[in-house]
Order: structure tokens, then C-alpha cells, then sequence
């Protein structure tokens, strides 16, 4: 049997694309280990024989900004907390890297046939250890990290300069999408990408009535924003948009985290909370895809405020098309938009301002035809699922 050991630094949750490929691994015959220093452990992988390691009593985990930046994160607004941060990357002596001694540490302390680094900040962990070990380097790139617009200065130098120091030494590299590979082989004039979607598992989908639950009337259409309410998202002006949608629809965002506040402040001023705009806390994944299936559309509203998010293909594309309902999309999303023309599953529209949100919304939602993006979604279901991906991730470790 195999040994992996997947190193991450994902905080507070880890990411689902990681303990879905923990979980194909194993139900192939490999040992798969997950260390991490703070993340939470999703409830619902706990049973599928995953090994995690986070804070081992034999390891002093000490770092003093690692542990006020979990606390600070969660305290302040993004923009106060990214400001914070640059500020300290500015006047600190650091190599940009939280726990990189304690985690090297941890991955060397027992014996593994492949380490796999999840993003760029794990790679020179799951580099060294994989030296010290003589075994497989696998890289897991999640996102073009140093096309981030948060990352400047001499942090983004530095990671630039890590990242095409290590990646020649990669044996096996995956990422999201073919516009992402791109940019990769662009950066570093390298090939052999393997490109793994950020799929979700195919599930029974039990629709639960938003209707009901949020006391909407039946004859309205739901817009349904899904995910973390997080600056740069375009999300206040989403909100502020509801003023201008017909009677014939609602907005109901349903998540959490900084935003929120502002958010709801922003619905109360405009008089359109519990009227246009309704807020739903956030729900177990387990419980998600049965909250999506309750809305007409779901929305994608990101700004291409860097090359990371233009390219992207957000976890909510795929949990809206396993839900099986319409996709409205920001149009700057060139990924987005080239996955929509080539299955036919969603619309774009203008998120210049609220205005146009709005009746890019009014057109699409009351006016278009959505039947035929109903039945692409069903086709889409099967393609865009796990089970259709994870032969990819298998036959490229059985390469190894």
C-alpha cells in the first residue's frame, strides 16, 4: 500500500478538493495522510479513513503572527486584516510561510511514498520532505497563487522565485482548468499539466422549499448567491442591486463571514430586507446542494480584479450545476464564460452597476427561456462530477 501525505495550510476549513482526492486514494489502495496546522476536519469525510495531523504534542507550534492572524482574520474586516498583513510583510524578517519549520518537521516524521503539496505555500514543505524521503513530489496548484491581486512587493517576488525555483522538481502537477494549466506553462515554459476540476460528488439532491422556509411568496423567482461574504466580490453592489429587480424576484444570499454586517445594513437602508434581499446562515456541505435546488438561478457575481479570478472556476459553479439550475455570471469571467458557451448552461451579464445587474437579472430570469439550460444540466451533471474526474487523478498516481 502506497503512503501520500497531503500537506496544507488551508484555514478554517479544509478545502473539499483535497479530502475528495484523499478519498479516491484511499478507495484505491492507498494510505493517505493530511497534516495541517489549524484547519477544521469536514464532517463529512470523518469516515472514510483519512489520517490527519495538525498540532502534534511532540512539535512546539509557535509563530507569533500565525496564531493573531487566525484570530485576527476573524475579527476584522478583510480590508483592515489585508492591510495589517501587507504592513507586516513589509517591515517583518519572514520567508512568507506559516509553520514552514514545524510542518517539515511533521511530514518527515514518518516514511511516505508521495507527498503532495495543496497550493504554493506547501510546495518547499512537500519539496524537502520529499528529498529527505527520496520519494514523489506531486503538486496540487488550486490557483495561480501569484496571480493574486493581495499578494504584492516583496511577498509576491518571493513566491514568484520559490515557485519557479521548485516546480522543475515537481513529478506530477495538477490544477483546476485549462486557462489556469496556461498560465502555469506561460510563467515556467512547462507542459504535462494534468487538469483536475474542482467537481463536487454526484448525490441525491433533496430540494428544499426556500419559499417556504424563507416565507417567499410562490410567484417569485429566487437568485441565489451561495458562499463567503468577502470583499472583492462584488457583493455590495449585488445587494444594492435588489432595488431594481421586479417584484417577480428576490435575492437570497446564503453564507457568512465579514460581510455581513454591511451587507444586511445595506439591504435595511434600501428597505429591501425580508422584502428583495434574504439571508440564510451558512449550512453543513452535506445539507448545501438540498438549499440550492430550492432557487430558479444561482450567481456568480466575481469581478476580474486579477488574472487568479478571471480564470477561475469557483466551487459554487459546480454545486449550481449539480443542483441542477441556471448560472448568471459576472461577463468579465473569461473561464466561466467559456465553459458556459461550450455546454450551454448559463447567461452573462454586465455587473457594471446595480443597475445593470438588475436588468441583466429581469431580462434572464422572466424573459429567457431557461428550459433548454435545464436539460444541458443534466449532461452537464455527469461531466462536470467527480466520479467522471477522479480516473484522472488515479491513473496519473498509478504514473508515478
Amino acid at each position: 500500500m502506497k503512503k501520500v501525505c497531503m500537506i496544507t495550510h488551508d484555514s478554517p476549513y479544509i478545502d473539499r478538493r483535497i479530502l475528495l482526492e484523499a478519498k479516491s486514494l484511499i478507495e484505491n489502495g492507498y494510505n493517505v495522510t493530511i497534516i495541517h496546522p489549524f484547519g477544521e476536519v469536514n464532517s463529512d469525510f470523518a469516515n472514510v479513513g483519512i489520517n490527519y495531523i495538525s498540532t502534534n504534542p511532540n512539535i512546539n507550534i509557535k509563530n507569533g503572527f500565525s496564531v493573531s492572524k487566525r484570530v485576527l482574520r476573524k475579527i476584522l474586516p478583510q480590508k483592515i486584516y489585508e492591510s495589517l498583513k501587507s504592513l507586516y510583510f513589509t517591515v517583518a524578517k519572514t520567508d512568507f510561510i506559516d509553520y514552514e519549520k514545524e510542518l517539515k518537521e511533521m511530514a518527515i516524521q514518518n516514511d511516505y511514498d508521495i507527498y503532495v503539496a495543496h497550493d504554493l505555500p506547501a510546495l518547499p514543505i512537500a519539496h524537502y520532505a520529499s528529498k529527505i524521503k527520496s520519494a514523489k513530489l506531486v503538486y496540487d496548484a488550486h490557483e495561480f497563487f501569484t496571480g493574486q491581486i493581495a499578494l504584492k512587493g516583496k511577498r509576491k517576488k518571493f513566491f514568484q522565485e520559490l515557485e519557479k525555483k521548485l516546480i522543475s522538481d515537481v513529478d506530477l502537477m495538477f490544477t483546476v482548468n485549462k486557462d489556469i494549466a496556461k498560465l502555469f506553462e506561460k510563467a515556467y515554459n512547462i507542459s504535462n499539466i494534468q487538469i483536475l476540476l474542482n467537481s463536487i460528488e454526484k448525490k441525491e439532491v433533496h430540494k428544499i422549499d426556500l419559499h417556504n422556509k424563507l416565507n417567499i411568496s410562490k410567484e417569485k423567482k429566487i437568485v441565489l448567491y451561495q458562499g463567503g461574504f468577502l470583499e472583492d466580490r462584488n457583493l455590495e453592489v449585488l445587494v444594492k442591486s435588489a432595488q431594481y429587480l421586479s417584484e417577480k424576484i428576490v435575492l437570497v444570499m446564503l453564507g457568512y463571514s465579514f460581510l455581513e454586517k454591511k451587507l444586511k445594513n445595506i439591504a435595511i437602508n434600501a428597505q429591501t430586507i425580508n422584502k428583495k434581499v434574504f439571508f440564510l446562515d451558512r449550512v453543513p456541505q452535506k445539507e448545501l446542494l438540498n438549499y440550492t435546488a430550492g432557487a430558479d438561478v444561482g450567481i456568480i457575481p466575481y469581478p476580474a480584479i486579477d488574472l487568479n479570478t478571471t480564470y477561475c472556476t469557483p466551487n459554487k459553479m459546480f454545486e449550481f450545476i449539480s443542483a441542477g439550475i441556471p448560472i448568471i455570471a459576472n461577463d468579465e469571467l473569461i473561464t466561466v464564460k467559456n465553459i458556459f458557451k461550450e455546454h450551454k448552461i448559463g447567461k452573462l451579464i454586465s455587473f457594471k452597476n446595480s443597475k445593470t445587474i438588475a436588468e441583466g437579472l429581469n431580462n434572464i430570469v422572466l424573459q429567457d427561456d431557461l428550459k433548454n439550460i435545464k436539460l444541458n444540466l443534466k449532461n452537464a451533471k455527469q461531466y462536470f462530477s467527480w466520479e467522471s474526474q477522479e480516473q484522472i487523478l488515479i491513473d496519473a498516481f498509478k504514473e508515478l
